[in-house]
């Protein structure tokens, strides 16, 4: 049987995100949530971070939406996703959200299921952006698990930034601006990820997804 190829990453985002750990990563450190990866077939537990999302990458090869991705990428000619093109970024937002030209009812009302849970978990915990599970990324800072949820932080830190009330109150989305996850070793391979997305796709099934 042919091996799993391993996912190709981007080398400048790779030494990014390490020289950010280097440098920030004992601090940022999570204690007490141990976050399950998977690397060449074995189980990984590896150390959560707070790390701000700047360093970090929304996927547009999710196995989930493959459908989506290949529609669009018929009207773009083939032409890859860029994580860093805003116009892109916008794109693979859509696909997220179930909006635009990938519009999906049903994932549209979980997405916004997603953020009031999100936003209510917030208010709840001083300091606290909604999120309670920690997600997954490769080594260049690329989601497999926790997509959504960045997503979901953007749209909550647009909303204050929008709101009249936290404008004259002096607003603060600095708790939006950062998302919990793993890193992945070097050499994860596409069998791997594949993993990893399915486990989090049951997961959901079973839990509040923040």
């Amino acid at each position: 049987m042919a091996k799993s190829p391993v996912r190709k990453v981007r080398d400048k985002h790779v030494k990014e995100l390490a020289a950010w750990l280097k440098k920030n990563g004992d601090k940022a450190k999570i204690p007490g949530l141990p976050v399950k990866t998977i690397h060449r077939g074995d189980v990984r537990r590896k150390q959560a971070y707070r790390i701000p999302r700047e360093y970090l990458y929304l996927n547009a090869f999710n196995h989930r939406f493959t459908t989506d991705w290949d529609n669009l990428k018929k009207d773009r000619k083939g032409k890859e996703f860029d994580p860093e093109d805003d116009e892109d970024i916008e794109q693979i937002e859509d696909v997220i959200k179930g909006e635009g030209a990938t519009d999906n009812k049903v994932r549209r009302q979980k997405f916004k299921d997603l953020v009031d849970g999100m936003r209510v978990a917030a208010k709840e915990v001083s300091g606290s952006n909604g999120q309670e599970i920690p997600g997954i990324v490769l080594e260049d800072g690329t989601y497999i698990n926790g997509n959504r949820r960045a997503v979901a932080l953007e749209e909550l830190k647009d909303e204050l930034l929008k709101d009249p009330k936290s404008k004259k109150g002096g607003v603060r989305t600095n708790n939006f601006d950062w998302i919990m996850v793993a890193v992945c070793d070097p050499g994860t391979t596409e069998s791997d990820i594949r993993r990893m997305e399915l486990r989090e796709q049951v997961s959901e099934d079973l839990r509040d997804p923040y």
